[in-house]
């Protein structure tokens, strides 16, 4: 098996992603999740693996977005992001490329000075980074509790209650 990359994406890249995306998932709803937040200017990391170390025009294995948050109230100075969407080829999942890209997302992210990480998804796979289940009394967000998850990056704490609220490209997820 190849070695792979771990690099920020490219716009060149846009195409290559959704087509990634597309095969990854059951529809293209999160490729076109991904373009609208693209487009709506909400993007705050994205990454890809690229298949051959240090190639840039090696074929695009994986794929990850973090996009920002709103943090509720207003003058709460936190900054938040949430993982989604987290994309590996068909036929080279299970080959650690999901996990160097959250890796790299999160190492990243903390080097940026981000504070909290939300992702929707499998606790398992997630509790790894050390993501931790949501609790409803503390964590108000549209997603559904445990798998609604969440990592402090830093050592600030996180406040009593925290209210977050997604870009509105999400919605059209359902």
């Amino acid at each position: 098996m190849s070695a792979f990359a771990i690099e920020a994406a490219l716009p060149a890249d846009a195409a290559a992603i959704r087509a990634l995306l597309v095969a990854a998932f059951p529809t293209p709803a999160e490729a076109d999740l991904v373009a609208a937040l693209r487009i709506g200017g909400h993007a705050v990391l994205e990454l890809v693996a690229r298949d051959g170390a240090n190639n840039a025009d090696g074929a695009i294995l994986g794929h990850l977005l973090f996009t920002r948050l709103t943090v509720a109230p207003p003058n709460d100075r936190r900054r938040a992001v949430c993982l989604a969407p987290l994309a590996v080829a068909p036929g080279r999942q299970k080959a650690g490329i999901g996990t160097a890209l959250v890796r790299e997302g999160l190492a990243r992210l903390e080097a940026s000075e981000e504070d909290i990480v939300l992702v929707l998804g499998d606790p398992a796979f997630y509790g790894r980074f050390g993501f931790h289940p949501g609790r409803p009394e503390r964590m108000l967000t549209p997603y559904p509790i445990p798998e609604n998850q969440w990592l402090a990056l830093g050592d600030r704490p996180l406040p009593l209650r925290l209210a977050l609220s997604y870009p509105p490209p999400f919605a059209a997820l359902g």
